[in-house]
């Protein structure tokens, strides 16, 4: 007789770790030999449940495809236990019946199916059983993972810029990879504070840097808006399938709390700006730099001559009087160095702006404990408020009030999260060395925006846009660009006379916009 043997295991640590899978083989090929069978075909089903429906199982469907592929002949399908057969009463059944009207004969070596009444009273009895216990370990398995969650460790698959480390202490825990990490973490910081304005954006950066999120996987925007939302990057655990709400995590956080909240507010903003996908090292002023005749931003392309081809700007307006007509880059990019070059302030001036930059650091830190009560005084307040709301969820009936109540402690959990994050920074004394490190590099930018356009590349020089000027540049074929308008930094250093009178007019100065803030605090 001709035989099939049938192999499951459920779980992907038993193919990768075990040898479940070959040895029931083993065992269905011995049987076969004793009942004088010819093995023709062996099917394994890899970390499949035992309850999972019948034909959501590849190999069983390929097997049960192989009896309709053969209606002449006769098999004899060999499997190690019953459980392998199935762990749920339905699906037992509804395999045996799809078996039956192939004119299968079904073995299995620790148990005689028997159609009598009796026995399958019996057999259902068995198959019930290990229904029984698939939904015991399943429910076990559930509740050591959760017990885990609420001790801090993330039990699920890690997010990218993480791999999982086993220790004595910790047993299975997220430690932060290098260098994927360190991508992550100034992807992230430079979303939230704006310097990468768009989740294109984000993917282009992640892209140049060479991020790999997930061995085999390409950084796409679906990638980059599931970091984005990861709150796991904050060093908290947040599932609320099960109740766990803002817990410590034990692993490093990437991003503070209020950088991702900050992330989360960016990403709610329908009203800002959309990335242009056109913009190329090539043409680094396209979508900044508008027609004078139309006020529309000009396009560039490479366009091709006699002997070689030409990089221009165009307008491509056609009620514009300057339609069709080519800017060429060279002219366009070199009269804008022209103009950085002149953005050098005097050193006096200079060491006046470092100078102020310092005293306001020292405030700061003078102004910590300050602001340390006021959080603390935030914080009772929001627990407060977090155990009112709590009571209340627990006696009032109404269904629709239930679940707003049950919202609203999902993020009175998050602000209380928030809060004790504050209070733990603003209790930690601020690092002298950070301050020096983030002031060189301010500084090396406010001396020379001009050598940083000239050595740096896409992203540099789309930041020196940002910085250097307030708002799009606006050119004409026949004048250029004419009189710009210059930020509020670079106007006060131009305009004070002495050290003196600079220092008093910048001391009251917040800078008006994000693109401003980051002018002086870019590292």
């Amino acid at each position: 007789m001709k035989s099939l043997i049938y192999c499951r295991v459920s779980s992907q640590k038993q193919v990768t770790e075990g040898s479940g899978l070959d040895t029931q083989e083993k065992r269905c090929r011995d049987y076969a030999k004793t009942e004088g069978a010819i093995v023709e075909r062996v099917f394994k089903d890899e970390a499949i449940s035992g309850g999972a429906d019948l034909f959501g199982r590849p190999a069983m469907t390929e097997l049960l495809k192989y009896l309709d592929d053969h209606p002449m002949d006769q098999y004899m399908v060999i499997f190690d236990d019953l459980k392998r057969f199935a762990r749920d009463l339905t699906v037992h059944w509804k395999l045996r019946a799809e078996l039956s009207a192939r004119n299968a004969i079904i073995k299995c070596l620790n148990y005689n199916f028997d159609d009598s009444p009796e026995g399958k009273f019996i057999e259902s009895v068995l198959a019930a059983q290990g229904g029984l216990e698939r939904e015991q370990n399943k429910r076990q398995v559930s509740q050591k993972m959760k017990a885990r969650l609420q001790a801090g460790y993330w039990t699920f698959y890690m997010p990218p810029g993480y791999a999982y480390q086993t220790s004595l202490q910790h047993g299975k825990l997220m430690v932060p990879f290098e260098p994927q990490c360190s991508i992550l973490k100034e992807a992230l910081e430079s979303f939230a504070n704006g310097v990468l304005d768009t989740q294109v954006d984000v993917a282009k950066f992640l892209k140049k840097k060479g991020f790999v999120p997930r061995r085999g996987k390409k950084v796409n925007l679906d990638v980059v808006n599931r970091i984005l939302k990861q709150v796991l990057y904050t060093g908290y655990i947040h599932y609320p399938k099960w109740g766990i709400e803002f817990v410590k995590a034990q692993h490093e956080a990437l991003i503070s709390l209020e950088i991702y909240y900050r992330i989360q507010k960016r990403l709610k903003d329908r009203k800002r700006r959309p990335a242009r996908k056109d913009i190329s090292k090539d043409f680094p002023l396209r979508g900044f730099v508008t027609c004078a005749g139309c006020g529309r931003f000009v396009t560039g392309s490479w366009n091709k001559g006699k002997k070689k081809k030409y990089a221009n700007y165009h307008c491509q307006n056609k009620p514009c009087k300057y339609y069709g007509k080519s800017l060429q880059r060279n002219r366009l990019e070199g009269e804008l160095e022209q103009i950085l070059q002149t953005f050098i302030p005097q050193k006096q001036i200079l060491k006046a702006l470092q100078t102020i930059l310092t005293d306001k650091w020292d405030v700061v830190r003078g102004d910590a404990s300050f602001r340390l009560a006021r959080e603390e005084r935030a914080l009772k307040q929001t627990e407060k408020t977090k155990k009112q709301t709590v009571d209340e969820y627990i006696t009032v009936k109404s269904p629709a009030i239930k679940q707003a109540l049950g919202e609203r402690i999902e993020d009175l959990e998050g602000m209380e999260a928030l809060q004790q994050e504050k209070i733990k920074k603003l209790g930690t004394s601020i690092n002298r060395l950070d301050f020096e490190r983030l002031m060189e590099h301010s500084m090396k930018f406010i001396e020379n925006p001009h050598g940083m356009w000239v050595s740096g590349d896409l992203e540099d020089k789309q930041l020196v846009l940002k910085l250097a000027f307030a708002g799009s540049l606006k050119y004409d074929k026949k004048s250029g660009y004419g009189t710009l308008p210059k930020p509020l930094l670079y106007k006060v250093l131009e305009d004070s006379g002495d050290t003196e009178s600079c220092m008093v007019e910048m001391a009251g100065i917040e800078p008006a916009s994000k693109k401003e803030k980051f002018f002086l605090l870019r590292s």
